[in-house]
């Protein structure tokens, strides 16, 4: 058997490579909210009730100088976070909290963005699509990054990148299968838990997904973006050359990095201001 090619991976990002697991775990390890602020950004807690009466807590971060009562409420990106679907919460019900709620928090219902990294933009995607079918909250925009959207996890990238010691098609295989268990890749998925199942991606807000060429879910994302395009959903699609899973938080200074954060935010400014 012919030998695997040599990973296409930008040289910058690759000298991280050998401390790829240290820098997930430091990635992973808590720290003290106060720590981390931007000057001037506040930091509150909100707890709400879920759908099965089980606590909620939001943590809402604004700048200090914002009014947020009155005619000048802010826009809001709703952030899911990742963690491969075995870290952290499932689906936050945005339709209970933001439908009940946004007046006291001084948000711009008509002005929210769903973002989501990995597991969490999988959610995001599904929440978008869960939102659209119910009518409502309703959505300006979609920010999904690299996200994990296909419990078959049977595409080229999906095999491609088996056993690389990065985010791989085995890790990616033990965070579905925690997730949904034995219904993994079967009929019984719902298209809010695996959005690339969805045969009907017309009406959803506009999306901005990126991945990286060199990871796991490179394909499914493509090919979520073509299928928005195909269902007259407009989708902007960044598929940044040689970046591996998580390369923006773990190599922030990387050119990569840099150019990622840029065309996002100038997307985000977009879909918020203009």
């Amino acid at each position: 058997m012919a030998p695997k090619p040599k990973l296409p991976i930008d040289r910058e990002l690759e000298s991280l490579l050998p401390d790829y697991d240290e820098l997930i775990r430091c990635a992973q390890t808590p720290v003290r909210v106060n720590d981390i602020l931007l000057p001037g950004v506040t930091h509150e807690e909100h707890t709400f009730l879920g759908p099965d009466k089980n606590p909620l807590t939001l943590s809402i971060f604004r700048k200090e100088s914002l009014p947020d009562s009155g005619p000048h409420k802010q826009p809001t990106i709703y952030h899911i976070h990742g963690g491969g679907m075995v870290m952290g919460n499932r689906f936050c019900s945005l339709s209970g909290l933001l439908e009940f709620h946004a007046e006291e928090l001084g948000i711009d219902s008509a002005r929210i963005v769903i973002n989501g990294l990995s597991a969490g933009g999988g959610l995001a995607a599904g929440v978008a699509l869960l939102c659209r079918d119910r009518k409502g909250p309703r959505l300006i925009g979609q920010s999904l990054f690299s996200p994990m959207i296909d419990d078959c996890n049977n595409s080229v990238s999906a095999h491609e990148f088996t056993g690389v010691g990065i985010w791989d098609r085995n890790a990616n295989m033990t965070g579905w299968n925690a997730y949904l268990g034995d219904r993994r890749g079967s009929d019984n998925v719902s298209v809010y838990a695996a959005p690339i199942r969805a045969k009907d991606l017309a009406g959803l807000p506009p999306a901005y997904i990126d991945v990286g060429s060199t990871e796991t879910f490179r394909d499914e994302d493509v090919q979520y973006a073509q299928n928005m395009w195909r269902d007259g959903t407009q989708c902007e699609l960044h598929a940044w050359p040689g970046a591996y899973h998580g390369f923006e938080g773990l190599s922030p200074g990387a050119q990569l990095s840099i150019m990622a954060r840029k065309a996002r935010s100038d997307w985000l400014r977009r879909i918020l201001f203009c």
